[in-house]
């Protein structure tokens, strides 16, 4: 086991490697040199001129591709992310202004995914059939189908414009973090208990879990010991798959309900050509996917034990 986590980790220290690179290239055959983005145009020509050719010295740009790349392996692999180019401050500083609330935002949605999906899906499960399971794939198709800005205008509309129960944008109070919370979790809450609910069917059919019904065990011990340590095997494969796809939802459910979050935060930095913040945010995010599947395969291993590593 420990051998697997060491070789699990070396290869994704190499894809980090590699999107740090892709990212380097992309970055700067996007939208043309950063320093252009930075200069006022509209003021005299000949000093709008001289403003750029200063940036484009201070940024480093002068110089060789190659000796750029090393500079930015280098800065990437320390930690120097440079300093915002729009608020001129360590782009650090900004994420940790940010991250607080996005962690707050996004534990909450988190939470909710798992404290309602799961138990949705192993109820529906059980009852086969029955309008709990008609309500439950109900409630998981709309889940899935309807856009998460879609939902998040409607809710503002209802919650916040006609009934006035909500607020509907900032983060002052614990209320402000109602909305963007479920927004944010409907999506994996709805591919959560649809998960649990297929993992369900297919092990309550198994013939040790009839076995095991036949030696007298109680429904709650069987489904307990027995169903679910097998049945959430595809949930925790969907947890470790689900960080993209929870990132990017969490961004536009800021945007839309104007969480001062990491979200927002990406968001008006690429509307603004802030590359180093740019740069550090996505990293983060690669950080992140990565180590949410690597702890996924470790996870896998605890929880059955018939998975083995080579």
């Amino acid at each position: 086991m420990t051998r697997y986590i060491v070789r699990r980790s070396l290869q994704a220290v190499v894809v980090i490697y590699l999107v740090v690179t892709l990212v380097f290239f992309l970055m700067r055959l996007g939208e043309g040199d950063p320093a252009q983005h930075l200069v006022d145009w509209e003021q005299d020509y000949e000093a709008a001129l001289e403003q750029y050719r200063d940036l484009y010295v201070a940024m480093g740009l002068a110089r060789p591709v190659v000796v750029q790349y090393g500079i930015h392996l280098y800065r990437t692999f320390t930690g120097q992310f440079g300093d915002s180019t729009i608020f001129n401050v360590p782009a650090w500083q900004l994420l940790g202004e940010r991250i607080v609330k996005t962690s707050q935002m996004g534990g909450a949605a988190l939470l909710l995914s798992v404290g309602i999906g799961i138990p949705l899906g192993i109820i529906s499960a059980l009852r086969r059939g029955s309008v709990v399971d008609t309500g439950a794939t109900t409630f998981s198709v709309l889940g899935l189908t309807i856009p998460n800005f879609w939902q998040a205008l409607l809710m503002i509309l209802i919650f916040g414009v006609w009934l006035r129960w909500l607020p509907i944008y900032g983060a002052d109070t614990w209320k402000h973090m109602i909305m963007p919370s479920i927004v944010a979790s409907s999506a994996l809450m709805a591919t959560m208990s649809r998960f649990t609910r297929s993992g369900m069917l297919e092990v309550l059919r198994q013939d040790y879990i009839r076995t095991a019904a036949s030696k007298g065990l109680g429904p709650s011990v069987i489904v307990v010991r027995h169903a679910m340590r097998n049945g959430l095997i595809s949930v925790i494969t969907l947890l470790g798959a689900a960080v993209p796809l929870f990132w990017s939802g969490v961004f536009f459910v800021e945007y839309v309900f104007a969480w001062p979050g990491v979200g927002l935060l990406f968001l008006n930095s690429i509307n603004q050509q802030d590359l180093p913040v740019v740069f550090m945010l996505l990293l983060l995010i690669s950080v992140a996917t990565v180590f949410g599947y690597l702890l996924v395969d470790i996870i896998y291993a605890l929880v059955d034990p018939r998975i083995r590593f080579r």
